[in-house]
């Protein structure tokens, strides 16, 4: 017990916080899922599909010095796929693009609630951030605020999931004698 202590006091700060970023991660990702199931949420095999074919047209189309379509390339053939067409075709990618399809999808009806800000919303902004004596463009500004109140709504509900403690951790532990 002890000695697994101090192991874990050498750790640098930094290693603790990927550590603890990697798990906060891995349980936000369940609990989407599970949240998506919830409000009905879902994505098809053809929406799938669609994606990765859309994606498949997009590298296709791009020239072969194009730096983005090199990298990658390049990414995809250390993950071990030969060429965009086997990557896209792989089951495993398919499900890992189903599952982040499935978060947007939630982000996308999660941020949906955001309210749109009120002309006196935009005044008090600009009150608070000492910006009357410029010429601001109101419109644009209500558009940033509202684009504000979006990620600020989807960051909340991430906050909320997380301390709901609705969930529980299982790590499973084999002890060698």
């Amino acid at each position: 017990m002890g000695r697994q202590v101090l192991l874990y006091l050498r750790q640098s700060k930094d290693e603790k916080s990927y550590e603890k970023e990697a798990l906060r991660k891995i349980i936000l990702d369940k609990l989407y899922e599970l949240e998506a199931k919830k409000y009905g949420l879902f994505v098809s095999e053809q929406e799938v599909d669609n994606y990765l074919n859309n994606m498949l047209k997009l590298y296709s189309s791009m020239d072969d010095k194009d730096k983005e379509k090199a990298k990658f390339l390049e990414i995809i053939k250390q993950d071990g796929f030969n060429n965009v067409e086997e990557f896209i075709n792989n089951q495993q990618v398919k499900n890992a693009y189903k599952k982040a399809l499935l978060k947007v999808k939630l982000r996308n009806y999660i941020m949906s609630k955001a309210k749109y800000p009120s002309e006196a919303d935009v005044d008090e902004f600009i009150a608070e951030n000492n910006l009357q004596s410029l010429n601001v463009d109101r419109a644009k500004l209500k558009q940033q605020l509202y684009q504000k109140n979006k990620i600020d709504e989807w960051n909340n509900y991430s906050q909320q999931l997380l301390k709901s403690n609705n969930y529980e951790i299982f790590i499973p532990i084999t002890i060698d004698k």
